[in-house]
């Protein structure tokens, strides 16, 4: 700034002695509140690391030259640790099976271009562990620890672009908040990413690979935003339990050799955008079939729209839904009916999954000429749910085709259901009626029903491949009638022959 006199004429003078002194000022407080750039602190191929870090001070880089080095590392300020390739390959911090590679408790610390490897094996233990707030990994290959990175309890904690491999666990975020993984490679571990009892993080276009068991594993974490990822060729592609409030879009789950995306005991998670395949469970919920954990709305109010695809197919996940009929597309993705009522859900062939359709707490729906193939569990599932009308179905190579529980006043009519464990079963449920139906090729059994309910209509039952009878006056319906293992239902006129349906 420069100082301006006014004359007594009323014109204006500059003082020079006050322009120049003002000078002065400007450019000592742009010195003064510009950032000073750190030392750099080159440290020898058979030096200590720790002695570098020990000597710099905040803003200073400590780089480190292509080597193996045989030392375990704390850094306790806001410094740059930078492994450099002087033509030797990555420098490589081995630690022994001692202990953690790098203990980070400086906040604002960055560590990049480093590998680590063999830390100590006790699960405190990691190859880089972060207990600070807003440390940035970047660029570091961890393989062959206990934990590859673990966060425990800190803030801000950015892993970019780091490759993670043949550890127990990748990457461990406990009880962590505002943590960003983006752009990594995790695989061939144990577990790809857990994040436990941590929030508000970001995962974000990874690919997460050949994990023994999970690829991306959250337990009791919310606000969490998993997009873009890759989760392939693991056991399980993502699997939640006890955590709610997550969005996961746009992501690509294939070839997990046991489930896609699993849900347990989470509810309120936005699904949307996401592709799922090659599983022979893509898609499901965790739901305990002795004591029925898992079934409860909470877990099962979840907004997962048409947008994400099994096998190529949009899931119909309705919450709430009524007065709808679903019959716009000839193949779907797996069906889920979460208190709804009045549905059509009809002409649809849904294959290769867990459950085919699940109806929970569901009333007054129809489900008519679908074509249920080939699920791991159940063709059609009833918790909780009365007054449905399960129609003229085509239900095969399940190990229950159409199971009901806890379900009332259904009526289960003309269906083909073969090829399966058991045909249908009905437990804790009363008062269904269950008629016209061709049971066969069933390997374990026709029927069970520990109920009491109706196997007819009071003048036609089933058809069941597995039970002789006697006919001697053609007319169509066994002498006898047929008792329903599991309790004293009864078929009142087992059909001799299959039911053809129009």
């Amino acid at each position: 700034m420069v100082f301006v006199n006014r004359a007594l004429d009323g014109s204006e003078l500059v003082d020079k002695r006050s322009g120049r002194l003002s000078l002065f000022l400007v450019v000592f407080q742009l010195l003064v509140l510009m950032p000073a750039t750190g030392s750099v602190i080159d440290v020898k191929t058979d030096g200590s690391i720790q002695e570098a870090l020990d000597l710099a001070m905040p803003g200073d880089v400590v780089q480190v030259p292509s080597g193996l080095y045989h030392q375990t590392i704390a850094v306790t300020k806001a410094v740059v640790l930078r492994g450099v390739d002087d033509g030797g390959g990555r420098p490589v911090i081995d630690a022994g099976g001692r202990a953690s590679g790098i203990v980070l408790r400086g906040a604002g610390c960055t560590v990049e271009g480093l590998a680590v490897i063999n830390s100590g094996s006790s699960e405190l233990d990691a190859g880089i562990k972060v207990a600070a707030a807003n440390v940035t990994l970047r660029q570091v290959w961890i393989t062959q620890n206990r934990r590859g990175i673990m966060v425990q309890s800190a803030e801000g904690c950015k892993v970019l672009g780091c490759r993670i491999t043949g550890n127990e666990n990748g990457i461990f975020l406990y009880q962590a908040r505002a943590s960003e993984i983006s752009d990594c490679v995790i695989s061939r571990n144990s577990d790809g990413v857990t994040i436990w009892e941590s929030e508000e993080g970001t995962l974000s276009r990874n690919r997460v690979n050949e994990n023994q068991r999970y690829g991306i594993y959250l337990v009791s974490s919310t606000k969490n935003y998993l997009v873009g990822n890759v989760a392939e060729n693991n056991s399980a592609g993502l699997y939640l339990v006890n955590s709610p409030g997550n969005a996961v879009l746009d992501n690509r789950f294939g070839n997990n050799t046991d489930r896609g995306v699993y849900l347990q005991k989470s509810g309120q998670n936005v699904f949307k955008l996401n592709q799922i395949s090659g599983s022979s469970r893509n898609f499901d919920y965790y739901m305990d079939q002795e004591t029925g954990a898992g079934r409860e709305y909470q877990y099962l109010n979840n907004d997962i729209d048409s947008s994400n695809l099994v096998e190529s197919r949009p899931i119909l996940h309705l919450v709430q839904a009524s007065d709808q009929n679903m019959d716009a597309s000839p193949i779907s993705g797996p069906i889920f009916c979460i208190r709804c009522q009045n549905l059509t859900i009809q002409n649809l062939r849904v294959e290769d999954d867990l459950r085919g359709v699940f109806l929970y707490q569901s009333r007054g729906c129809l489900l008519q000429n679908n074509t249920l193939r080939n699920n791991s569990l159940f063709g059609i599932e009833a918790y909780e749910s009365s007054g449905n009308l399960f129609r003229q179905n085509n239900i095969s190579r399940s190990p229950v085709g159409v199971y009901l529980e806890s379900s009332a006043k259904n009526a289960v009519a003309a269906n083909n259901v073969f090829d399966g464990g058991i045909g249908i079963a009905l437990v804790a449920s009363s008062n269904n009626s269950i008629f016209l139906n061709n049971l066969v090729y069933n390997k374990n059994a026709s029927a069970y029903d520990d109920g009491p309910n109706q196997w007819d209509d009071g003048e036609r039952g089933n058809f069941y491949d597995d039970f002789e009878c006697m006919d001697p006056d053609r007319d169509g319906y066994c002498d006898a009638g047929r008792f329903i293992p599991g309790g004293r239902s009864e078929d009142r006129f087992p059909l001799t022959f299959p039911v053809r349906f129009n």
